[in-house]
C-alpha cells in the first residue's frame, strides 16, 4: 500500500487532483491511499475528491489540523500548511509506518515502487537536495556540516515509526521556537536542523526543481545527475513557477502538467493577481526599465533559459 499525503485548502483541490491522477496513471496496479491534511474543506469539496478517486480504485482520508497547533509557529511569508506535514505521525493510523508527503505543485511521472520499498532502517526521512544545499551559505546560517545535505521539504518520504519513537515532530517544532534567528524557511530549515544526522538523500529525479534546469553552473557541475533526471524523471516539482499561473519563467516540464490537468478537467491557467494589481506592476515595470531605482524589482523577468540544458540533452 502506498500512503501519500497532501496539505491543502479548498482553492487547491483541483491542483491536488492533478497531482493525484499523475501518480495513479504512472503507478497502475499499486494500492494507493491518499491523506488530505487541511484546516477545512467543504463537504462538496470532499465529495469531489472522493468521487474522483473512487473511479480510479484509490482511497482517501481527511485529517483536520486545528489552528491551535500552528498559531505560534513562524511563517516568514509562507502558509501555515507548510507545518501540517509534521503532524502526520499522530494523525494517520499507528500501523502506517511510512508515508510520502507531496506538495500540491508536484507531478508524478514514473513508478514510486522503488521509493516505497526503500530500506529506512535508522532513517528519519528521505528527500532530495534543495538547490541551496549545493552551496555553502545555507550551512553557515544553520550551523551544521555540509556533508549531511539540505533537503527540500516539498517531497518527503517520512519514516513515521522513527518519528514516533524519537518524538521528532515535537523536536522540530521546539527547534523553530527556540532558534527563530536561524529560520528563513520555517518548516524546511527546522526539519533539516533536527533531522540532518538521520536523513537519506534521494536522487534528484525524485524532486525535480526548476533551478536544476536553468542554472548553467549547476548543470555543468552535476551533469550526470541532470542526465538521470532527463532520462528517468519520477517527480516534477513546480516550486516557484506554478503551472496554473500565467508566467514567462516556466519550469522545463511546464507542459507535462497540462497532460494530467486535462484528465481532471476545468483546470486552466490564470493570472496570479487581480487586473488592477497587474496594471500597477506593469507600470512599475516600465518605471524600473526607465532607470527609476526604487522600481528595479518590478522589471519583468525574462523567459527561462534552457539553452544549456538543451545542449546537454
Amino acid at each position: 500500500m502506498f500512503h501519500v499525503a497532501y496539505a491543502i485548502n479548498e482553492p487547491y483541490i483541483d491542483y491536488c487532483l492533478v497531482s493525484m491522477v499523475s501518480l495513479l496513471e504512472n503507478n497502475k496496479g499499486a494500492s494507493i491511499w491518499f491523506h488530505i491534511l487541511t484546516d477545512t474543506i467543504s463537504e462538496g469539496g470532499k465529495e469531489k475528491i472522493i468521487g474522483f478517486l473512487k473511479s480510479r480504485n484509490a482511497q482517501v482520508s481527511f485529517h483536520e489540523v486545528p489552528d491551535s497547533k500552528v498559531s505560534n509557529l513562524a511563517l516568514n511569508g509562507w502558509g501555515k500548511y507548510a507545518w501540517y506535514r509534521l503532524f502526520l505521525p499522530e494523525l494517520v493510523e499507528s500501523d502506517i509506518d511510512r508515508i510520502l508527503y507531496l506538495d500540491t505543485d508536484t507531478i508524478v511521472c514514473g513508478s514510486l515502487s522503488d521509493l516505497f520499498a526503500m530500506d529506512l532502517s535508522g532513517v528519519s526521512l528521505a528527500g532530495c537536495m534543495d538547490i541551496m544545499g549545493f552551496y555553502d551559505g545555507i550551512f553557515k546560517r544553520l550551523g551544521y556540516p555540509k556533508k549531511f545535505g539540505y533537503i527540500c521539504s516539498g517531497v518527503l518520504l517520512m519514516n513515521l515509526d522513527y518519528f514516533r519513537r524519537h518524538s521528532l515532530s515535537r523536536k522540530i517544532i521546539e527547534y523553530s521556537l527556540q532558534h527563530p534567528e536561524k529560520i528563513d524557511f520555517p518548516d524546511q530549515d527546522s526539519i533539516n536542523c533536527v533531522c540532518h544526522p538521520t536523513m537519506k538523500l534521494l536522487p534528484l529525479k525524485y524532486d525535480m526543481l526548476a533551478p536544476f534546469f536553468t542554472n548553467a553552473g549547476f548543470i555543468k557541475s552535476h551533469e550526470e545527475e541532470v542526465k538521470d533526471m532527463l532520462h528517468d524523471p519520477r517527480i516534477i516539482h513546480y516550486a516557484g513557477c506554478n503551472p496554473w499561473i500565467k508566467r514567462k519563467d516556466k519550469h522545463y516540464y511546464h507542459d507535462e502538467f497540462r497532460k494530467y490537468a486535462d484528465m481532471v478537467g476545468g483546470v486552466t491557467e490564470k493570472y496570479g493577481n487581480p487586473w488592477h494589481i497587474r496594471i500597477r506592476i506593469w507600470v512599475k515595470g516600465i518605471l524600473g526599465r526607465a532607470g527609476v531605482s526604487c522600481f528595479k524589482d518590478y522589471i519583468p523577468k525574462k523567459p527561462s533559459d534552457f539553452s544549456c540544458l538543451n545542449k546537454l540533452y
